[in-house]
């Protein structure tokens, strides 16, 4: 949303869906009306489709969405990551730093996981990751990956480009991105990584496991 938003014909809420709305597909076309730019959206979470607004059929939402002019951008992130990284941003209050204004040598101290809750919140995950790619299957999303054209300050304008082609805006210089905060080895950030590792491949998914 911040590399978007940098761009002064697009405008991209954040999450307004966090609260139970009526009338999502009204309250989401209002939202567009009111926007002085050529493009509004806005960004959905899965758990906010199943916990939140509770779509009986999300398929269906989808496709009302689009019979009023929207179009989908399939942001996902590799079920690990996205797992350790929450888990350690509620252990270390740090959520992201922004690019330029935090010291890139700067690593956060090792820190032990709950197991079980760990594996939990990963179970989880990917059940959401599959449950927005069924979805999604039938509108011909944009996809972007977290990992592959985020991650990095150095893929940010040529991702944030790739999307106003798509959406049929002229390109912009955008610079409002954000950081990754872990390193690439889960180890370094995970004290008892090695006995995590073995839980969650007991569980059966080792497949999850970076690597």
């Amino acid at each position: 949303t911040r590399l978007l938003n940098d761009h002064p014909d697009v405008r991209c809420g954040r999450e307004m869906m966090v609260r139970k709305v009526i009338a999502p597909v009204r309250y989401l076309n209002n939202l567009a009306a009111k926007s002085p730019t050529a493009a509004y959206g806005s960004k959905l979470l899965s758990y906010q489709m199943v916990q939140v607004q509770r779509f009986t059929d999300p398929v269906g939402f989808l496709g009302r969405l689009k019979e009023t002019g929207f179009r989908f951008v399939h942001l996902e992130r590799n079920t690990f990551s996205q797992t350790l990284s929450l888990a350690m941003a509620q252990s270390t209050k740090t959520y992201h730093q922004v690019d330029g204004k935090a010291d890139p040598k700067a690593k956060p101290a090792p820190v032990t996981i709950d197991i079980d809750d760990f594996i939990r919140r990963l179970e989880w995950n990917d059940l959401l990751l599959r449950y927005e790619a069924h979805c999604l299957a039938g509108f011909d999303p944009l996809h972007i990956s977290y990992d592959d054209h985020l991650r990095s300050g150095e893929t940010h304008q040529a991702t944030a480009d790739r999307v106003f082609d798509w959406l049929g805006v002229d390109r912009a210089p955008v610079q409002g991105g954000m950081r990754k905060v872990l390193p690439e080895d889960p180890a370094q950030t995970v004290a008892n990584y090695d006995a995590l590792a073995s839980a969650i491949t007991a569980r059966g998914l080792g497949h999850l496991l970076p690597g």
